[in-house]
């Protein structure tokens, strides 16, 4: 049996109703043939193969930012949250004195510290982000998950600071 809170998350995905109106209206709601067929799917993929959920949905939670995922990236942790929440008061701290800030999420995947930055200090032209990794289908993914939330992020492929695109930035 899959725990609540993925079986609401697979219904809102295929259904588009959240638990509260499924709660109301169960009496009147009826599923599609394809809705059917889809929760089963979903359902069996998660609870048969075990495979994780915010890949087979597309899309992960990150601070309240809806982000694209595939497996080409990883997954975004809560760990990762607090680690973005500790940058954000560094970096206002840092805004404090005056200083330009420019900011580098290494081997970047999903974009999601990059993206959660950008988007967070989005008014402050004192702030810049970079965003690098290796992998082209992480970067794509990244770059997706920046224009949905219109950010502005230089992304760089690149093997860790191998790229001639490191030489003259400064974190």
């Amino acid at each position: 049996k899959l725990p609540k809170h993925e079986t609401d998350m697979i219904i809102k995905h295929v259904c588009g109703l959240d638990r509260l109106h499924i709660i109301i209206n169960a009496a009147n709601i009826t599923l599609t043939e394809e809705q059917h067929k889809e929760l089963n799917r979903l359902h069996d993929a998660r609870y048969v193969d075990n495979y994780p959920l915010q890949y087979l949905l597309g899309y992960s939670d990150f601070m309240g930012l809806e982000l694209c995922v595939t497996p080409d990236v990883l997954i975004p942790r809560p760990d990762t949250e607090f680690l973005v929440s500790e940058a954000i008061s560094c970096i206002d701290s840092l805004i404090t004195f005056n200083k330009k800030i420019s900011v580098l999420d290494l081997c970047t995947g999903s974009g999601c510290i990059a993206v959660y930055l950008a988007d967070y200090f989005k008014n402050n032209n004192a702030v810049s982000i970079t965003a690098s990794d290796i992998s082209e289908k992480a970067l794509t993914v990244a770059e997706k998950n920046s224009k949905k939330y219109n950010t502005n992020i230089n992304f760089i492929h690149s093997d860790l600071f191998n790229s001639p695109q490191f030489d003259n930035l400064k974190f």
